[in-house]
């Protein structure tokens, strides 16, 4: 009854999932018998003197590996959506404006180097821009150095003119002082 309801639940599907159930059973098969006889018998040597019985239990163990894949593959196909996805994509392709044996464009060679040349590309316009904003910058400073440079100089020659009218006037200082005492006593000398 069980098989029954399995060829029915298998003859309700689209050809498109039984393709994919066959084509994943091939895998499961292939998965469960990968590991040879002479290799489970290496990894049971304690078992080594009974033969039939290591030949049993890897015969057990491929079955119960790809009876449980199977398993899985079926309450994967059970719940629906992989066949409406697997039917979704069957309307995509034959809907496409493209003929199937054409070749669509792909990226030559390594998928990620591809990428990574074309963020190469990007990443050197990037650099160039900014080193144009860089030499900008540094051309902006140059300017701005030099004007402090002239303005530092002139500020300079300032400075040294107060010195000079300072010593000056501190050497002249004491010679108006003696002066305007001079002038002082001949005003008092008239006016008595």
């Amino acid at each position: 009854m069980a098989e029954s309801n399995d060829k029915e639940i298998i003859s309700q599907q689209p050809d498109n999932a039984l393709t994919f159930r066959a084509t994943m059973q091939n895998i499961f098969k292939s998965i469960a018998e990968s590991v040879s006889e002479e290799e489970f018998m290496g990894c049971l040597t304690f078992f080594k003197s009974k033969q039939s019985l290591l030949r049993k239990l890897h015969k057990t163990m491929v079955d119960d590996l790809y009876e449980s894949m199977n398993a899985e593959l079926e309450e994967i196909l059970a719940e629906g959506s992989l066949s409406e996805g697997l039917g979704k994509l069957k309307e995509l392709s034959t809907q496409s404006i493209h003929d199937p044996n054409h070749i669509a464009w792909r990226p030559p060679g390594d998928v990620l180097e591809h990428l990574r040349s074309h963020d190469a590309e990007k990443m050197i316009k990037e650099q160039e821009i900014l080193q144009k904003l860089v030499e900008e910058l540094e051309d902006k400073n140059n300017e701005l150095k030099e004007r402090i440079v002239v303005k530092r100089a002139a500020a300079q020659k300032i400075d040294d003119r107060v010195n000079r009218a300072l010593k000056a006037g501190s050497v002249a200082l004491p010679q108006m002082h003696k002066t305007s005492d001079c002038m002082q006593k001949y005003i008092e000398t008239l006016f008595e």
